[in-house]
């Protein structure tokens, strides 16, 4: 196939879900492809970019290397260089290992059984057959010395999912990812959360989350309840700018069922201040995974071969530094900010601490952490190369469409066809109608059919030229003027000041981008940041650093952060896409703080909003409610698609009706302890879905968090609105059921193992599978939910050995558990019992024994959550009408 359908392939591929190959999703077709994934072997001219080779080899990437794995080098001789940058190439040619760690939340014995299973699969060498021809030898799965009960394979992820002999290792991360045991990382994605730190107490913003891995890994740490406690005393807040990404993470985090934790969506430079001046900063721990050119993962992600360039450093510089210095004030005196990209290029990485050092006015210390066991990283530079392509890749590109075969043609035909026209004396209407033909020449109708040839095409004309296709490889020799050369022949202009920088360039190619003079290189001690190369632990390309806050910004650099988020957002609106399909009706409450209001906020550290902003916030909702109404069924369906995408991010959490709440505490015995400030719901005291939320968290609420940005998850289901007809309309959830049983006096029963694993049947179960205590007390209980608690586990709520039933009119119960978790309780019981045990009704009745149960019984199973929303809607038309 062609390289464009390639690339939609591999964007299919890394989408996930349905449509793009997720977990066993995909059209049929795709089964028959190669059971392992190699660049070198389908993709050879992906893998090659010269202008990358001639950049990185004049940076001096390859100037150090590890001896004998012990110690960071020099490379002394040029052939120590040449060795270098081979073992570099040869590394970033081949498809990234599979990584994934167990929750540092998971129970001890759970995760010891999980390592057994584990090493019975893939603790020894084994042989995989990759296709009729081909057998390889794998290597065991190794321990990842410096993050806690982490392993990384000898495979990649594509051939663990598609390779027969390595099916049982696949549907065992599956199942384990989703009950909240496994997560599935990248190695050096698992690096900052370890260097920051995090303890349980601690408040931790991460400012660009989504997907949110680094973000569950601290997570798994903060959502620990301390013993004495009955919830969480930390949280977590993860924003993302993007609505869409922000939901994803929040099902990422859903997995691990704790309340410590909000997710927002905003601009990250522009995260708010909540509190008073003298009182700067509001997280102990501040994550700044920031957005990167992602040079780093060309291991995974093919593309970057094709469109690395350097001006995309440059082009992200400005943000990156206003993102990073937002989270410095953000930041609590004595607490840490780790910075971290996917990127190799010094521009995003050593230059913008540089900026930060400079920008804080010594507000901000760098922090070793080099020294962590097994972990091979490379110094931070202290100086580089200015380094700016003549022409960026889509000029370079349009000059060689301009010039191709094609388009030769195509102006061919157009002249002929304009001296037809004008010898024919043709009249006005007539040459109209001649430009039109015109338009159509350069809408070919067989030009999508061509467009795959001539992109085939591109690469034998990019051979003969003895361009694009072949390596550059390593120089002659490695004297700064030969590195030089080779760079200039590939298009880089290099400034040595910037002065140098033409004026046209000067806001691309900022004062920021310079090395630090020899005084600054002497007090930032740039050398503690750390570097990630591909061959060094075979991973991905990263950079990290660990920066301390010793004490608040001065007001001058509070000045020059608010300066620089203007900047930054006004050449990002200036530059964003048009053709967004939703942005029809965007999310309310991204406008809520526009550039000026908080630029000003950020100087003077108020935290009142601005009376234009909420302006701007009422005629957002009115250009919604009047300019966006549908016109046809398909704008319709746009509408409601867009509307699905944001659904409750604009949506406050208020607090829960005591007209609502007051009957929930006596049908389920709650006594006077229960924080009923805790109990929230969405845009209106009686809806659907009571959360409880976390006290950490409600702290940021009541702050005023949600008038300056979109809310998009926070804490648990508690409470979810019934169908069937019983004392109260709310039952409780299983989300947050270890939150509430500490509180709750009635309708909880403690069970014997074996009515607890009875109560994991699929369907209606009768009482006749339970023992006889255990079915006389739940013949005496109204029609409603209950909980069944497993004996011996009744005051360990972090265990969560606790679910959620539904007693139902005639002798049968219903379990309120969805089959992942119920998945993970059957992992836990084997952990905890210790022995091996049968569950029995894995399977759905067959029709006839449903038809047969259906006939004894009323039918009063919960419903689904979609099921229960329709009949709510229901309910609440009728009443209206």
């Amino acid at each position: 196939s062609s390289f464009v359908n390639m690339g939609r392939q591999w964007r299919k591929r890394n989408r996930g879900g349905r449509k793009g190959g997720g977990r066993g999703g995909g059209k049929k077709g795709r089964d028959n492809r190669s059971s392992t994934f190699r660049f070198d072997d389908r993709f050879p001219t992906w893998q090659v970019n010269r202008r990358m080779e001639a950049y990185y080899a004049y940076q001096g990437l390859f100037n150090t290397y590890w001896k004998d794995d012990a110690a960071i080098v020099d490379c002394i001789t040029d052939e120590e260089k040449t060795q270098e940058s081979i073992r570099w190439m040869e590394t970033i040619k081949r498809i990234l290992p599979a990584s994934f760690r167990i929750g540092a939340d998971t129970p001890t014995v759970v995760r010891e059984r999980l390592e057994k299973e584990l090493d019975a699969m893939v603790g020894q060498e084994m042989e995989i057959k990759l296709d009729e021809e081909r057998t390889i030898t794998i290597s065991p799965s190794k321990k990842i010395p410096f993050v806690p009960y982490a392993y990384q394979l000898s495979v990649d992820r594509h051939t663990i999912r598609r390779n027969p002999s390595l099916s049982a290792l696949f549907e065992w991360l599956k199942v384990q990812t989703d009950a909240g045991f496994v997560s599935r990382q990248e190695t050096v994605s698992m690096i900052p959360p370890i260097i920051l730190d995090v303890e349980s107490h601690h408040q931790v913003l991460d400012m660009c989350a989504a997907p949110g891995s680094k973000t569950g890994q601290i997570f798994e740490v903060v959502s620990q309840i301390p013993p004495g406690a009955l919830e969480p005393v930390g949280c977590v807040v993860a924003n993302d700018t993007d609505h869409k990404r922000a939901y994803m993470l929040t099902h990422q985090l859903k997995r691990i069922h704790s309340i410590a934790a909000l997710v927002t969506s905003c601009e990250a430079q522009f995260f708010p201040l909540l509190f008073k001046k003298e009182q700067e900063g509001m997280f102990d721990r501040v994550l700044a995974d920031v957005p990167c050119s992602g040079d780093g993962t060309m291991r995974k992600n093919p593309m970057v071969w094709r469109n690395w360039s350097s001006l995309n450093s440059y082009g992200l510089h400005s943000l990156q530094l206003s993102l990073a210095v937002n989270g410095a004030r953000l930041t609590k005196v004595g607490g840490y900010l780790c910075y971290s990209t996917c990127a190799m290029n010094p521009i995003e990485n050593e230059a913008v601490v540089a900026a930060l050092l400079r920008m804080t006015d010594g507000a901000l210390e760098l922090v070793d952490r080099s020294d962590l066991p097994g972990l091979k990283a490379r110094p931070g530079w202290t100086t580089w190369k200015v380094l700016r392509e003549e022409k960026s890749r889509r000029e370079v590109k349009n000059e060689q469409k301009k010039n191709n075969a094609k388009m030769q043609e195509r102006r061919e035909k157009f002249a002929q066809t304009q001296r037809r026209v004008w010898e024919d004396d043709t009249t006005g209407k007539e040459q109209e109608k001649d430009s039109k033909a015109e338009e159509k020449i350069d809408e070919d109708p067989n030009e999508k059919g061509e467009k795959e040839k001539e992109d085939q095409e591109e690469e034998s004309r990019g051979r003969k030229a003895g361009a694009k296709t072949e390596e550059l490889g390593p120089p002659p020799d490695w004297e700064p003027s030969t590195l030089k050369s080779r760079s200039e022949q590939e298009g880089f202009v290099e400034y040595t000041c910037f002065d140098d920088v033409e004026d046209k360039w000067k806001q691309t190619c900022r004062k920021s981008c310079f090395p630090p003079t020899p005084e600054e290189v002497e007090s930032f001690q740039l050398e503690k940041c750390m570097r990630f190369l591909p061959q060094d632990m075979d991973t991905s390309g990263f950079f990290v650093t660990l920066l301390k806050k010793v004490k608040p910004l001065s007001s001058r650099a509070r000045e020059r952060a608010a300066k620089l988020a203007k900047e930054v957002i006004e050449v990002d609106k200036g530059s964003k896409d048009d053709n967004n399909k939703y942005t029809k009706s965007p999310p309310v409450k991204k406008t809520k703080l526009n550039p000026d209001d908080e630029a000003k906020k950020q100087s003077e550290d108020i935290t009142t909003v601005s009376n234009s902003t909420e302006d701007a916030k009422s005629e957002t909702n009115n250009a919604v409610s009047v300019e966006d109404k549908p016109k046809n069924d398909e704008t319709k369906k746009d509408n409601a698609k867009a509307a699905d995408l944001t659904r409750g991010g604009n949506e406050n959490f208020v607090l829960a009706s005591e007209d609502l709440l007051e009957p929930l505490m006596e049908y389920y015995g709650f006594n006077d302890a229960f924080p009923r400030d805790q109990c929230m719901a969405r845009a209106k005291p009686t809806s659907k879905v009571i959360y409880f939320i976390g006290k950490a968290v409600k702290l940021f609420m009541d702050g005023g968090l949600q008038d300056k940005v979109t809310i998009i998850n926070s804490g648990l289901k508690a409470f979810e609105r019934n169908n069937n007809e019983c004392e109260v309309r709310y039952r409780v959830n299983q989300e947050a059921i270890h939150y509430l049983v500490p509180y709750m006096t009635k309708r909880k029963i403690v069970v014997e193992l074996s009515d607890f694993v009875n109560c994991l049947r699929h369907g209606a179960i009768k009482f006749e599978h339970f023992s006889t205590a255990f079915a006389d007390q739940l013949r005496n209980l109204s029609v409603g939910s209950f909980v069944v608690i497993l004996k011996g586990h009744e005051k360990d709520y972090a265990k969560k050995l606790m679910m959620v039933m539904w007693k139902c009119r005639g002798e049968h119960t219903n379990c309120l558990v969805n089959q992942v978790e119920k998945c993970g309780m059957k992992n836990k019981l084997q952990a905890f019992v210790g022995k091996d045990i049968v569950f029995v009704n894995d399977e759905k009745p067959s029709k006839k024994e449903a038809d047969k149960d259906t006939e004894n019984r009323e039918d009063e199973t919960t419903k689904t959550n979609d099921e229960m929303d329709e009949t709510n809607d229901d309910e609440k038309d009728a009443a209206s009408n």
